[in-house]
């Protein structure tokens, strides 16, 4: 077969004035039509509420490093990483882009460094055994919820006078979506008993267990089982759900001697139950998709 070569592509004739106009007049609609398909008030009201989670993280972090918590402390980390993965996906939900946009990055780049510079000034001056004022326990947790604040009126406020976004009608789970289900409450029934548990090489041991499968699933975001995938089919029972495990945890990383020797017996109780109320529904969320 012969070979011959393709002709040199022509390059396309430049818009006309009219045509070009037209183009940069349809970039109003352009945009209304993408934000017709955000729901800036959940988006709001969301940001709220992650700024409050965040802000109450960040208090209960300083205070037990105050403290004596150990590893358990570390556990936190684990029910907010959680978090932060299935609240993405609730924002995709509700129309929310993947890719941070500039102004995305520049308010998580100001956070972070006030978070870390705060955590870090903590380690220096444990490290010199100096007396920390108690306010400054609360200040990093304020401004982390101050930033999210000002960006949820923010939505709110852009989202006055608009007609509102119709809701996405709820879909059937994938087998993935419902197996990953049930391995959150798996996690946070097992770091509920984790933090009771008496011996602290266990405890620690199991932490760092849990970090690391946390730490794989995270890696994994954009696989269909992925954890914003998840969060993206949770229905408020699910939410509810999290919500109480959660509370739970603290409780047991704050009290982890509060029933003496039985409180590790009651954690793997309590801890069971949430893992038995995940996988119950999963499974129901798989099975009756948009009827429930």
């Amino acid at each position: 077969m012969d070979q011959r070569d393709a002709p040199a592509s022509v390059p396309p004739e430049p818009p006309s004035p009219a045509v070009a106009q037209a183009y940069l007049d349809g970039i109003g609609t352009v945009e209304q039509r993408r934000d017709d398909r955000i729901d800036r008030r959940a988006m709001g009201w969301l940001d709220i509420v992650s700024g409050a989670i965040l802000g109450a993280y960040v208090t209960l972090a300083l205070s037990m490093l105050r403290g004596e918590a150990g590893s358990t402390f570390l556990l936190l980390l684990v029910a907010m990483g959680l978090w932060i993965q299935l609240s993405a996906g609730l924002q995709e939900q509700n129309g929310a882009q993947r890719r941070p946009t500039g102004y995305s990055w520049w308010g998580w780049s100001a956070l972070i460094v006030v978070l870390v510079s705060c955590f870090a000034a903590m380690f220096v001056l444990r490290l010199l055994d100096a007396q920390i004022p108690e306010p400054f326990f609360f200040v990093p947790g304020i401004i982390a919820f101050v930033v999210f604040l000002a960006r949820g009126v923010r939505q709110l406020t852009r989202a006055r006078g608009s007609s509102g976004v119709s809701r996405r009608a709820h879909r059937s789970f994938t087998r993935a979506e419902s197996t990953g289900t049930a391995v959150i409450g798996l996690m946070m029934g097992a770091a509920i008993v984790v933090a009771a548990v008496p011996n602290d090489f266990v405890s620690a041991v199991a932490t760092m267990v849990l970090l690391l499968g946390l730490v794989v699933w995270i890696l994994s975001y954009s696989k269909p089982w992925g954890l914003p995938s998840i969060g993206a089919a949770w229905r408020w029972p699910h939410w509810a759900l999290m919500a109480v495990s959660a509370v739970v945890l603290v409780m047991a990383i704050a009290f982890p001697t509060l029933l003496g020797p039985a409180t590790w017996i009651a954690a793997g109780g309590v801890g069971a139950i949430v893992t038995v109320l995940f996988v119950v529904l999963g499974r129901r969320g798989e099975r009756i998709g948009e009827h429930a």
